[in-house]
């Protein structure tokens, strides 16, 4: 699933490096199954974000 950037940077923690350095090395369409190694080196819980698409994707 693809997720624009800014949504991803959401699920950033570690503090303001943290989240500079995703800002970084993020794509601004964040492919949750091509950048999984990606997110999971950022501390980006991916089940928490599908979580969070999946029910925007029911509020339409």
């Amino acid at each position: 699933m693809e997720v624009p950037k800014q949504q991803v940077l959401e699920f950033v923690e570690g503090g303001p490096s943290a989240f500079e350095r995703a800002g970084l090395v993020l794509p601004e369409r964040v492919d949750t199954e091509r950048d999984a190694k990606l997110l999971l080196s950022l501390g980006i819980d991916v089940q928490a974000l599908l979580g969070q698409q999946n029910g925007a994707a029911h509020r339409n």
